[in-house]
């Protein structure tokens, strides 16, 4: 007696997407038919049915017969269609049967049902755009048992793109929203899925990333977070960065622990940065700890760890522990350890410091001032009537070295030097000794221009002086300091 035996298997419809598409809920089905132990040839009925179970079960559709299959070398291509109704991600199994074409015999039911895994289930995608009656029906496809893809219909024809984990999700309401993979992983704890809460936002791929802001994106990385109301803003990857709430065009280009709440702020990398609320066009590059306090617009930080801006226009190149203080606007530190800027325009710097940072300090001031008659007017660092002074902070011991240039609209000029001490003991400002006023040179026509300096016990600052004629005369100061603190 002859005994024929089926092997099968399912051709990837990644081979066969052209045919398996075309026919709405059909798939490519390929097997291999042996008839007593040799490969079979020749024509042959096969009858097809699906059921939900290896043994026993509830078939899930009418049986295909199909007629004069022809079988080469045992392996034969069929075309099945049980309706994509049967698949619903359940496990399903199909059960074969064969005789010799043209035959009045019974069919040879074949034993087992064979498992059929992901690729008659990516036929869904199929049928969800081809037969879904409901325009808010979403379309999926399925890998390895598992959802890989879901497109969802909006109502305003912007459809959302989730791709990746199973668990990755877009909020209700929202349209035009992209994730292209990612999701939870093993080995990560607390890892969330990739979510969107807001229209046309994108998450490429990564762990756990949420964007809330609208026409934002996060590239990639581990659980990167896009606030509310930061529209148009960008985390390029990293760990656990945050873009905090309104930091519209913002961008964290990556690292670890960043958090930026400036609109048009940036930081670039590095560890724990932060660009603090409404500091804005501010810029950290990189390095660890360093800060832009809120509020304090176009400041920079290039790097360094522990450096601190808190003045608007203020600029720190890098270093450890330099701190730019509120109200010093327009100041710099370009690196080193430990110094402080607390005047606005002031250069610091240090290479550390005996106890705390500003106590071992150089600095640099620009003051200014104009005059039209013989009165002296004090030089600040505003040049105008709302002075801002070089106040010597109680416990502080400075030297300092001043030239001076002065000059007029016909050419009339005149230099000088000053170079003193200055202390505040317990808030009593003094100068030590008495400071040397030297002439570099002056034109004949300058020869009435004269300076001063004193300590203004009043204010507690280090004030120079210039007296000029009736012609407008602008002056200008580079005061270099030496700067000891108690």
């Amino acid at each position: 007696m002859k005994t024929t035996k089926l092997i099968v298997n399912l051709v990837s419809l990644l081979c066969s997407v052209g045919v398996s598409f075309g026919q709405g809920s059909a798939f490519s089905y390929q097997g291999h038919l042996y008839e007593s132990g040799q490969p079979a040839n020749g024509s042959y009925d096969l009858r097809f049915n699906l059921w939900d179970a290896e043994t026993n079960g509830i078939p899930l559709a009418d049986a295909l017969p199909l007629a004069g299959i022809s079988v080469t070398n045992g392996q034969f291509t069929a075309m099945l269609d049980f309706g994509g109704a049967a698949f619903n991600g359940d496990p399903r199994w199909l059960e074969v049967a064969v005789r010799t074409a043209a035959s009045t015999n019974d069919f040879m039911l074949l034993s087992p049902r064979q498992a059929i895994t992901s690729t008659p289930y990516a036929v869904r995608a199929a049928v969800a755009s081809s037969v879904a009656t409901s325009p808010t029906q979403p379309l999926e496809l399925y890998v390895g048992g598992a959802r890989a893809l879901r497109l969802e219909p909006t109502t305003n024809g912007a459809p959302n793109v989730i791709g990746g984990s199973s668990s990755n999700y877009v909020a209700a309401g929202t349209f035009g929203a992209t994730i292209g993979g990612g999701g939870p992983a093993p080995g990560f704890t607390n890892a969330r899925p990739q979510f969107i809460a807001n229209n046309f936002a994108t998450i490429c791929g990564g762990i756990g990333n949420c964007v809330s802001g609208a026409v934002s994106t996060i590239c990639g990385g581990y659980q990167n977070t896009v606030d509310d109301e930061c529209e148009y803003s960008f985390i390029g990857g990293g760990y656990e960065n945050i873009m905090a709430w309104g930091a519209d065009f913002g961008v964290i280009a990556g690292g670890e622990t960043n958090h930026l709440e400036a609109d048009w702020g940036v930081v670039a990398g590095g560890k724990a940065n932060d660009v603090q609320d409404d500091a804005r066009f501010s810029c950290i590059g990189g390095g660890f700890q360093n800060t832009v306090q809120a509020k304090n617009h176009y400041s920079t930080i290039a790097g360094g760890a522990n450096n601190t801006i808190g003045g608007f226009f203020g600029s720190i190149g890098g270093g450890f522990r330099n701190a730019i203080q509120p109200g010093a606007d327009n100041a710099t530190i370009p690196g080193g350890d430990s110094a402080v800027a607390s005047k606005p325009g002031q250069l610091a710097y240090a290479s550390g410091a005996f106890a705390s940072p500003g106590d071992a300090q150089s600095s640099l001031y620009v003051l200014r001032v104009t005059t039209t008659n013989t009165s002296p007017r004090e030089l600040s660092l505003s040049g105008d009537s709302a002075l801002k002074q070089l106040s010597v902070a109680p416990g502080s011991r400075w030297s300092f070295d001043a030239l001076i240039v002065a000059g007029s609209a016909a050419g009339t000029t005149a230099g000088f030097q000053i170079k003193g001490t200055i202390k505040n003991v317990a808030g009593t400002i003094a100068l030590v000794g008495t400071p040397s006023i030297t002439p570099l040179g002056a034109d004949e026509a300058a020869a009435s221009w004269s300076v001063a300096v004193q300590a203004d016990d009043s204010t507690g600052s280090l004030v120079f002086r210039a007296a000029g004629d009736a012609t407008t005369i602008r002056w200008v100061a580079n005061v270099r300091t030496m700067e000891l603190t108690f």
